[in-house]
């Protein structure tokens, strides 16, 4: 075995939230109750969860990262960590529980690249705020939070913004596990974040307007209520993606790819956000890069089948001029 690169000393980017072994399995269509489907190909295994994704996705685009997480004490947990290594992602912000599994997530993608899933997040909840890694956080340049332990976020993105230099960048993905809660639950969080990445179901959960249909009514009535300096990003998957700030309001359709997977599509999307931002680029183009890493992604299987900076150069060369962000 290869040995790994020894972990930098202040990782670019640091990520909180879920560690789990994804189980997934491609069929033609989902079985319904009490029937049975054939699996395409074999039963396949690799590591998932939100934080784990944008890790990976960022490290190939040549960002150091590192995961703020926790494993279970068992075969899962190695495989876990030794697949973390290989992707030249920093574990010592992964603490170990000794009495909880590793958590899983099992995974069937239908013909249209839609999942079903059932989760067993084992030893990633509770998340008690001594496995936060306050120092990695401080002397970051962003912190991305996924939705995990809300009494963890709320700490980990006060430290980002208070503890050191108060210039970490924090972008903040609930994704369907905690946007449930709604944004005055979640307002000790959102108050110390920069960019909060949803798509268009979770942001109508958020305001309690589930089953909206006018999406433009919905953002309106979120950023109205958010602290002023957030940026809200509401993914559209096939439809677009309609980014506010306080400076811009534009719409950017997603490049038109053939879909195979959509799993971890949002990770490798959020990643692409975060890339052109340290690079200093504009929100506009940093979206356009975010939908050329979640579009090249689509057409490969797996949460963890992004970029490297290499692939995702050649893909925007393949589809140049194909979007352009429209304001509103």
């Amino acid at each position: 075995m290869k040995k790994p690169k020894n972990p930098v000393q202040h990782p670019e980017l640091v990520t909180l939230g879920h560690i789990l072994l994804d189980i997934r399995a491609y069929v033609d269509t989902f079985p319904i109750p009490d029937s049975s489907v054939k699996i395409k190909g074999r039963i396949q295994y690799s590591p998932g969860g939100s934080a784990t994704n944008v890790a990976v996705a960022a490290s190939r685009l040549g960002i150091s990262s590192s995961i703020c997480s926790i494993l279970g004490f068992d075969d899962y947990g190695i495989n876990v960590i030794n697949a973390l290594l290989k992707e030249h992602v920093d574990v010592s912000s992964i603490k170990i529980n000794y009495y909880e599994p590793t958590g899983i997530s099992m995974l069937i993608i239908n013909a249209d690249g839609e999942p079903m899933i059932i989760q067993s997040l084992g030893a990633n909840e509770p998340f008690p705020l001594h496995h936060l890694n306050l120092p990695a956080i401080i002397n970051s340049k962003h912190l991305h939070m996924t939705g995990t332990d809300p009494i963890a976020l709320r700490e980990a993105a006060r430290i980002a913004k208070h503890g050191g230099r108060a210039n970490v960048t924090v972008s903040f993905d609930p994704g369907r596990s905690i946007s449930h809660l709604g944004y005055e639950e979640l307002m000790p969080t959102l108050e110390n974040v920069d960019y909060l990445i949803i798509n268009r179901i979770e942001v109508a959960r958020l305001v309690g307007l589930k089953g909206e249909k006018d999406i433009h009514k919905v953002i309106d009535k979120l950023k109205s209520s958010l602290p002023e300096n957030i940026t809200l990003i509401v993914k559209g998957g096939s439809k677009d993606t309609i980014v506010k700030s306080n400076t811009e309001f534009f719409a950017l359709p997603p490049f038109k790819v053939k879909v195979y997977d959509t799993i971890g599509a949002g990770d490798a999307f959020a990643a692409g956000i975060i890339s052109g931002l340290l690079e200093k680029k504009s929100l506009k183009d940093s979206m356009i890069l975010a939908h050329a890493c979640a579009g090249y992604k689509i057409q490969f299987g797996g949460a963890q089948s992004s970029p490297t900076a290499e692939q995702l150069k050649q893909f925007k060369e393949e589809h140049k001029g194909e979007i352009a962000a429209r304001d509103l």
